[in-house]
């Protein structure tokens, strides 16, 4: 009875395998980057209809305001924070703002104690704003009438977050200028423009 030898792979089967299982690692990269983008379009576009809800919210709202002269305790409006918690995840959240003053300044200051349901606008982005807000909450000075570059929001309980909000004609009183989506890669795939008028512009 003749005895089998062992039988190994020859060195063409596995150049194929290997360019078979390069071939597979690659598609599952490009799928991933494209899932990843998409990713990142979709919340640039849901932040965007968010703006737009705030926007059409302040426009239709009735004045509060009891008309005595400079008494702005009751002068309210509703403005919508972006902030990343401790997930790391991009939310929006509206929420009620004050008219305060300290000394001469005057600001909104946002209310954390009855804040509505957060939108998250995801988990795999990275959104900086470059432009003019001037909302914060911790009831001090302004520290954000200065135009801010590449400024990446903070965390909602920070003076670090960024308020956006409208007066009743419409335009925006603050949080307007262009806001960029990166990915976690670094790369820009989407531009959402919050206008001073009130329009926004995605691309």
């Amino acid at each position: 009875m003749k005895r089998l030898k062992d039988k190994g792979y020859s060195f063409v089967e596995l150049l194929i395998v290997m360019a078979l299982v390069a071939i597979l690692a690659g598609m599952a990269l490009v799928s991933l980057t494209l899932i990843n983008t998409a990713r990142a379009k979709q919340a640039s576009t849901v932040f965007g209809d968010e703006v737009n809800a705030l926007r059409k919210k302040a426009m239709n709202m009735v004045s509060d305001d009891n008309g005595t002269p400079n008494d702005t305790s009751d002068d309210i409006k509703y403005g919508m924070v972006l902030y990343y918690d401790t997930d790391n995840r991009f939310k929006a959240v509206e929420v009620p703002c004050e008219l305060n003053s300290v000394g001469s300044n005057h600001f909104y200051q946002y209310n954390l104690s009855n804040i509505g349901d957060p939108v998250i606008l995801s988990s795999r982005v990275e959104v900086k704003f470059s432009g003019i807000y001037t909302s914060f909450n911790d009831g001090s000075t302004p520290n954000g009438t200065s135009p801010v570059s590449d400024y990446v929001p903070t965390a909602l309980n920070s003076a670090g977050s960024v308020c956006i909000m409208f007066d009743k004609k419409g335009n925006c009183t603050s949080g307007y200028g262009e806001y960029d989506f990166y990915k976690k890669n670094g790369n820009r795939v989407a531009r959402v423009f919050v206008k001073q008028n009130g329009s926004i512009e995605i691309r």
